[in-house]
């Protein structure tokens, strides 16, 4: 019988589906036009069985190609479309049928007519294989590649994703294109090879092989590898921590423990916003480890990478900046490169020989070719949104385009707490208050006692005119730490309930607490003091220099 799925599969050549579809139709014209004038013409039974098995045949052609009898969900995958050279092989689906599910299925099917390429139905939506090196040369020991060798002589390809141990088949090929693109993710390195099919007709000694110098060698360690790396890609660093420390103690040799053991404290060490000194201890802990795994292999960009975060972190940017141009050396098209040189003064990088003579004249153009380098980077989208909140362009004033870039990064880092506050902050200044509680509960979940998940909830309420629990949460945000905005705020509050002599009060703090001579917030707050209470203005005037009484 024939089974749709061998035409998904690739196992049916095209041209005989075309010849099975073409005369199942055929039947059923043929049958419809006899039994509209002949049908008469004969016994009831023959004509109720007649009109059974034709009409049947043919209804169920129509539903076999508008509702395939396969679960097309994202990691399936299509064969290589129709090519012109027909190279040996290659099992192609006829070019009307990849458009009758195209349109079926809008979202999950893609071809790429006229190329005899891989064609990937997964979440990352691949549409040709350089975009599969290029994320594995630039997310580093992300997958493990198995070939089979399937019975019609095609090529599958399995990856399977090390940082959550998800395998998606990526692609069935022809065993000649298949195996280029497998010498092709050979050479852009940080991928391993193996389990292989027994028949496969290939060098499985160099196939078998790991390929990335940087992997750790011991399989028990390469375990342990993968563990920490879920663990902390999953933002989960304080159970990551204990583990790796018990695995130096076991091994102090491998670098890769002190590498990511220090990932993992400089991701706590953002998250201890309310207790300064843990945020400290971690690090200095941060500190030691990181520089621990670069003495250990010099040779690893990752490794520098993650040195230069920490160093940006504490504004360290003159070291920043000889840790990326160390790694560039390594690897000049690590999108990472580009992002941190992208978080530093022009000065640093403007005559910098960026590859192919590629010129960057702000600091978001090196960020956004960062997240052309790698468009699964949430980094990358929360410093392009970072980016624009601070060049406060016309075109933006609303942060429009920053909180679609925080968005972007909290789609693909739910745990990106930086890009939580920040998405939490503009929805609420958009008048977006539906999700305010869900933004509030995650941060006090990845960051508890965060003082700034309080007082953006405080700001949720007093746009919408709550007054009293606008008031509970600037006093609850100020209880953690001082904030001068949380008085302007409340001061605001207070004026609009009628309470001049609170408003009074917290904007005198707020004006007393400026950022700076040029603070703007406290130059408003000093112009309302100004029309609300002139004595109260004129103390104010004896206590702050004169510069922030211009109008």
């Amino acid at each position: 019988m024939l089974d749709f799925r061998m035409i998904i599969n690739g196992t049916i050549p095209g041209g005989i589906w075309v010849l099975v579809f073409l005369v199942v139709v055929s039947l059923g014209i043929i049958t419809y036009m006899y039994l509209s004038s002949e049908l008469m013409k004969t016994k009831t039974y023959i004509r109720s069985l007649l009109v059974s098995v034709f009409g049947s045949v043919f209804v169920y052609s129509l539903l076999l190609l508008a509702f395939p009898p396969v679960r097309l969900i994202p990691n399936v995958v299509i064969s290589p479309v129709f090519s012109k050279d027909k190279e040996p092989g290659v099992r192609a689906l006829p070019y009307f049928l990849t458009q009758v599910l195209r349109k079926s299925y809008p979202t999950k099917i893609n071809t790429i007519p006229d190329e005899s390429v891989l064609t990937v139905v997964n979440s990352h939506q691949w549409t040709h294989p350089d975009s599969l090196i290029q994320f594995a040369r630039f997310n580093h020991i992300h997958f493990v590649v198995t070939l089979v060798e399937n019975q019609d002589q095609s090529l599958t390809i399995t990856l399977t994703d090390t940082r959550y141990g998800e395998s998606n088949t990526y692609g069935s090929w022809d065993i000649p294109s298949g195996l280029s693109l497998t010498d092709q993710l050979v050479e852009a390195g940080n991928v391993i090879v193996s389990a292989m099919y027994p028949d496969l007709k290939v060098s499985k000694s160099r196939l078998i092989e790991e390929i990335s110098r940087s992997l750790p060698s011991d399989e028990n360690e390469l375990n342990r590898f993968m563990e920490a790396r879920t663990l902390i890609t999953g933002g989960d660093f304080l159970a990551a921590i204990p583990k790796l420390e018990s695995w130096i103690k076991a091994d102090t040799g491998s670098a890769w423990n002190y590498h990511y053991l220090g990932k993992a404290c400089l991701g706590q060490s953002r998250r201890e916003v309310v207790d300064s000194l843990k945020r400290k201890y971690f690090l200095n802990r941060a500190n030691y480890y990181l520089l621990e795994a670069v003495k250990r292999d010099q040779t690893s960009v990752e490794f520098l990478h993650e040195l230069a975060d920490y160093y940006l972190q504490m504004s360290l940017f003159a070291d920043a900046e000889d840790v990326v141009k160390a790694a560039f050396v390594l690897d000049p098209y690590h999108y990472k490169g580009y992002l941190q040189f992208g978080r530093m003064h022009i000065s640093r990088w403007s005559g910098f020989p960026f590859p192919n003579d590629e010129k960057f004249p702000t600091q978001n153009a090196l960020v956004r070719k960062a997240t052309e380098l790698n468009p699964f980077s949430a980094e990358a989208f929360y410093f392009v949104g970072y980016l624009l909140e601070g060049e406060r362009k016309l075109e933006d004033l609303q942060g429009g385009r920053s909180f679609e870039n925080y968005a972007k990064a909290l789609e693909l880092n739910p745990n990106y707490l930086e890009a939580l506050s920040n998405t939490f902050r503009l929805s609420v200044l958009k008048g977006q208050f539906i999700n305010s509680r869900q933004y509030y509960n995650r941060m006090l979940e990845l960051s508890p006692g965060n003082p700034d998940a309080v007082f953006f909830m405080g700001m949720n309420f007093y746009y919408q005119f709550l007054f009293d629990s606008t008031i509970y949460y600037f006093n609850k945000n100020l209880s953690m730490k001082p904030n001068a905005n949380a008085h302007m705020y409340l001061a605001a509050t207070y004026e609009n309930m009628g309470d001049t002599a609170k408003a009074v009060e917290h904007y005198t703090i707020r004006i007393l607490n400026r950022e700076n001579e040029t603070d703007a917030i406290a130059t408003s707050a000093y112009k309302r003091l100004r029309e609300l209470d002139i004595a109260a203005w004129r103390e104010v005037n004896k206590k702050i220099p004169p510069v922030i009484l211009e109008d």
